[in-house]
């Protein structure tokens, strides 16, 4: 695989590959973000997609993408003999998106308007076999599109290109994309990776009066559960290695050793508002830091909290499976990978889902939900007996699975 990799001001790593198969990705933060064709980038291209200000989150991945797809633009209209002088033809039907400081949309028929600049750009993606009725221009919508265009009209894709990023949203993904950033650096002493960020921490609540608990949020708690180990020895990941719950509870990213990512960690993928009916309800958070300083070194963290819990089972590999009806449940991302002494091959292992959270849902879309992935503390080795201990990161689960075989339960989890 071929590389050529930029560092965005407010290091934000881009990623541009060609894999043997010459498939050319773009990768943001080492997460794929999307493709591009072509045999020659631009020499000047990064500063098209860097910000003037620190890296903050979506707001700025927004804007990079802005100024990486003007800077495509100059290049077409610039250096390309036939895009320059374009061929005069126009779409049947095209969205005004209007200024960036007044937003509006709605459709233009090209056929009823003076259009001196015959330029326009393509959104390019496949609408797939479940386009919702609202996404659609038929005979008896079009004069009501012309006038606007409601943000929920529109398919997921294209709603994702037009929505701006409210507050929450941005502090929320700039704390996960500066935990995945911290992350991926190799600590001295374990032991302080939650002193080392704890001015940061101090800045952000007196800013927001937000409670902090051990690397996560209350304000959006249950999205900070859903983290995930990036595994690989490069960054200390090996099978079988205890996870570091002296440092932090198992339920904390801060627990673990090497590099945290987010499955929702960016814009495309956040839900701000998901459904009630799978969030679990924190019920109280006992943190006791080893000093003074609630910022820094934990001595003890238990999160009582209540929700729905199903059990399931997993052989060695990523899928779960019900042990009722033997049906695949879900994927499962262990914080420790497994190794053949505590799963060996063809034994089950059977772990508790606690439902956390549902990825975004738009009419006549299928959607997911994520769930915790937990065992009972047996010995004071893994924990506090009594309580349980997270295990890892369950993923496209339906949302049909917990309406049975679920049980409304409240656990303390060490």
């Amino acid at each position: 695989m071929a590389r050529s990799e930029g560092l965005l001001k407010g290091r934000v790593p881009v990623t541009l590959c060609s894999t043997k198969f010459n498939q050319q990705r773009i990768c943001f933060e080492g997460r794929e973000a999307g493709t591009f064709r072509g045999e020659w980038i631009p020499d000047d291209w990064l500063e098209y997609c860097t910000s003037e200000d620190t890296y903050t989150g979506a707001e700025d991945i927004l804007q990079c993408q802005a100024r990486l797809i003007c800077r495509w633009a100059d290049v077409c209209f610039d250096s390309h003999t036939k895009c320059g002088k374009g061929s005069g033809f126009l779409p049947t039907r095209l969205i005004d998106v209007g200024m960036s400081n007044s937003m509006k949309l709605y459709l233009v028929k090209t056929s009823d308007v003076l259009i001196d600049d015959r330029r326009y750009l393509a959104l390019s993606h496949c609408w797939g076999l479940a386009m919702t009725d609202t996404a659609r221009t038929l005979n008896a919508t079009i004069e009501k599109k012309q006038i606007s265009i409601q943000e929920d009209e529109l398919t997921r894709v294209n709603r994702s290109t037009t929505r701006p990023t409210d507050p929450r949203t941005k502090i929320a993904l700039s704390w996960m994309n500066l935990i995945v950033q911290y992350t991926n650096r190799n600590l001295t002493k374990h032991s302080d990776i939650l002193p080392a960020i704890s001015g940061i921490a101090r800045t952000i609540a007196g800013k927001t009066s937000g409670q902090y608990l051990a690397g996560l949020w209350r304000s959006y708690f249950q999205h900070c559960l859903l983290w995930k180990t990036e595994r690989g020895s490069e960054n200390g990941l090996q099978t079988h290695t205890k996870p570091f719950h002296n440092t932090a509870p198992s339920w904390s990213w801060a627990s673990m050793k090497g590099k945290i990512s987010w499955p929702m960690g960016n814009h495309y993928y956040y839900n701000p508002d998901p459904d009630p009916e799978f969030i679990p309800k924190i019920l109280d958070i006992a943190i006791e830091p080893l000093g003074s300083d609630p910022y820094g070194m934990l001595k003890e963290g238990i999160l009582h909290i209540e929700g729905k819990v199903a059990v399931a089972y997993s052989v060695p590999g990523e899928e779960l499976k019900s042990p009722i009806t033997r049906e695949d449940v879900g994927w499962v991302s262990y914080d420790i990978p497994l190794c053949s002494d505590c799963a060996p091959a063809g034994q089950p292992r059977i772990v508790f889902l606690m439902c956390c959270l549902n990825d975004k849902k738009s009419d006549g879309e299928e959607f997911w939900t994520y769930a915790i992935v937990l065992q009972p503390v047996l010995d004071n080795t893994e924990g506090i007996p009594g309580t349980m201990r997270r295990m890892g990161l369950a993923s496209r689960i339906k949302p049909e699975f917990w309406n049975s075989n679920t049980t409304l339960m409240q656990l303390k989890i060490c």
